[in-house]
């Protein structure tokens, strides 16, 4: 028995070490599956199998990576490419010329001058002028009138109240009664009649009041015009004698001046295009050699890893009959036997 459990023990430990390890994840490797021996034992009877487990095996790949291919290229760039021109400028010419000035020139003319001239004149001013007229206040004026004020006047009205309304029902309760059958006391349910109480509306007569118009009679005042007499006065115009004064044109003689055109001999310039040579500068494009890249695809050797299986040993167990271990077993109704597990 005792080597028994040794034997399981020692499975289990080469299992464990056998055991494949983690999948390798890294970039360019492959897991492989590689086939290994493993002791399995079902019971105690060891059996050789075949397992699998996943190991990283290197091979040879070509693959592409972007790489700077120099090259040489031909680019173009703007100057400033100098040439000869004829330019213009404005310069100023003199030539002779005959000009005119504004001037006075004395004359004798006749002119007017405003004056007062006095004269009798009826004039008018406004004067206040008494007269009987008929003016109106206004006065109140009392009449018969018929009023109305609001009175409660009492009516015979229903009301409703909730009340407690009783009505028969029927119950159940709980009794021990004795089983003729088994003799005990069991509980049944025993009907019973019951009163009870429900809330409902229950009419009564009452006294309401409700308001109403009761016409009375009165006196009443209204506005009214009354006329009644009185001195008014208006305004009136009131003629009278005075003196006036008018303006009239007084003829008078004076020198005046007039404005005319003299003319007189001067220098003048005028603006006149002058040529003159100079150099000026276009933009041109102008070639020039570079070194310009551009991205290819260059072919170079690196070592990747793909997935393969790769057989390697490994340690099962099955359940097979054989005697593995001795134990006291006991079977029912008989004494304690020795029983040798086969």
């Amino acid at each position: 028995m005792r080597r028994s459990w040794l034997g399981v023990l020692a499975a289990c430990l080469l299992l464990g070490a056998l055991a494949p390890t983690e999948p390798a994840k890294a970039e360019g490797r492959r897991v492989a599956r590689v086939a290994y021996p493993v002791y399995a034992y079902r019971v105690a009877v060891p059996y050789r199998t075949v397992a699998y487990r996943p190991v990283a095996v290197p091979y040879t790949a070509v693959a592409y990576g972007a790489t700077r291919v120099p090259y040489t290229a031909i680019g173009y760039r703007t100057a400033r490419v100098p040439y000869t021109a004829v330019a213009y400028r404005a310069t100023r010419v003199p030539y002779t010329a005959v000009a005119y000035r504004a001037t006075r020139v004395p004359y004798t003319a006749v002119a007017y001058r405003t004056t007062r001239v006095a004269y009798a004149a009826t004039a008018y001013r406004a004067a206040r002028v008494p007269y009987t007229a008929v003016a109106y206040r206004t006065t109140r004026v009392p009449y018969s009138a018929v009023g109305y004020r609001t009175t409660r006047v009492a009516y015979a009205a229903t009301g409703f109240r909730v009340a407690r309304v009783p009505y028969t029902t029927v119950g159940y309760r709980l009794v021990r009664t004795r089983d003729p059958v088994t003799g005990r006391w069991v509980l049944t349910r025993a009907p019973y009649t019951a009163v009870g109480y429900r809330l409902a509306r229950a009419p009564y007569t009452t006294v309401a009041y409700r308001l109403a118009r009761t016409p009375y009679a009165t006196v009443g005042y209204r506005l009214a015009r009354t006329p009644y007499t009185t001195v008014g006065y208006r305004v009136a115009r009131v003629p009278y004698t005075t003196v006036g004064y008018r303006l009239a044109r007084q003829a008078y003689t004076t020198v005046g001046y007039r404005p005319a055109r003299q003319a007189y001999t001067t220098v003048g310039y005028r603006l006149a295009r002058q040529a003159y040579a100079t150099t000026g500068y276009r933009l041109a494009r102008v070639p020039y050699t570079t070194v310009g890249y551009r991205v290819a695809r260059t072919a170079y050797t690196t070592v990747g890893y793909r997935i393969a299986q790769v057989p390697y040993s490994t340690v099962g167990y099955r359940v097979a009959v054989a005697r593995a271990y001795g134990a006291y077993a006991y079977y029912p109704g008989m004494r304690r036997a020795w029983i040798v597990s086969r």
